[in-house]
């Protein structure tokens, strides 16, 4: 019987590492070497994926949530305009991300609509976080502004970033 020569298929050429300034040579599907990969997952999980939200609102904030509401079951900003409203939801006026706490003086009971109300507002006082920044005069041309639907308005034209929290 006649031998049979084995060749192997080459393989796939090693790359350098997606980090900056790594040399090492990896065929891992990410891009990144053994260093560089669990360092990159979580900077991953924590800017591109979001917050996890159990730990911010866990069974503690619930517990706080729900005496609150107990406690104040009319909407505060309804309240203040001489409406009244049920209560839905608890909002922090200084938001967690921002060092906020969950101490009551740093809470109020709100509808629907003004809980709402309250986040547009914080939206349209800010520019877009990332990418370029769309209040800049120089990215406004004469009819282009409108054509883009709400991303810029008359309000923020000539706004600069550095004039938000």
């Amino acid at each position: 019987m006649p031998k049979i020569e084995v060749t192997r298929v080459p393989m796939k050429p090693k790359r350098p590492c997606r980090y900056s300034g790594c040399p090492r040579l990896t065929d891992h599907k990410s891009g990144y070497c053994e260093d560089h990969r669990k360092m990159m997952q979580q900077h991953y999980d924590r800017f591109v994926r979001g917050y996890d939200n159990h730990k911010r609102y866990d069974e503690a904030w619930r517990r706080i949530r729900n005496r609150y509401i107990a406690s104040h079951p009319l909407c505060e900003r309804c309240q203040s305009h001489g409406r009244f409203a049920e209560a839905k939801l608890v909002h922090h006026i200084k938001p967690l991300a921002e060092g906020g706490t969950h101490d009551e003086s740093n809470l109020q009971s709100l509808c629907i609509s003004c809980h709402e109300k309250v986040h547009q507002r914080r939206k349209s006082e800010c520019p877009p976080r990332g990418g370029r920044n769309l209040y800049r005069k120089t990215d406004v041309r004469p009819g282009w502004a409108f054509a883009r639907k709400n991303r810029i308005s008359n309000r923020g034209i000539g706004k600069e970033a550095t004039d938000c929290p």
